[in-house]
């Protein structure tokens, strides 16, 4: 197994923030949602070849919104997308937990974790 540890919506130096008044729109936290993914992913392959990867096992999303906010999952999808994007329809189908949160650090507005099997060795 490996394990990327929580990754915020950055764009290279830059933090998608979520705003003080917590109305991003879906769009920008789908974005946020994406980058977060990726970061996950590159975090990850620093460790292993993304190609001993065999299963995408769980994806963890923290949203930045406000208390009356909905769409945690529609949010997530676009993270989720990009995983099967990345590693296809076998291996990249995962279970997934979306949450809303009061503050994330660096004020990002998305943050998502990933934990993924590994390929045994031959």
């Amino acid at each position: 197994m490996v394990y990327s540890a929580g990754q915020v919506s950055r764009n290279g130096s830059s933090v998608l923030r979520a705003n003080s008044s917590r109305t991003n729109g879906l769009e920008e936290m789908k974005e946020a949602a994406r980058l977060a993914a990726a970061r996950a992913v590159a975090a990850i392959s620093g460790v292993v070849d993304l190609d001993d990867i065999n299963q995408i096992v769980s994806v963890t999303g923290y949203i930045a919104c406000s208390i009356d906010f909905v769409g945690h999952s529609a949010v997530m999808d676009s993270a989720s997308e990009l995983l099967l994007a990345i590693f296809g329809p076998a291996a990249g189908r995962h279970v997934r937990t979306a949450v809303g949160v009061v503050s994330l650090p660096a004020g990002g507005l998305v943050e998502v974790q990933i934990t993924a099997n590994l390929s045994p060795r031959a």
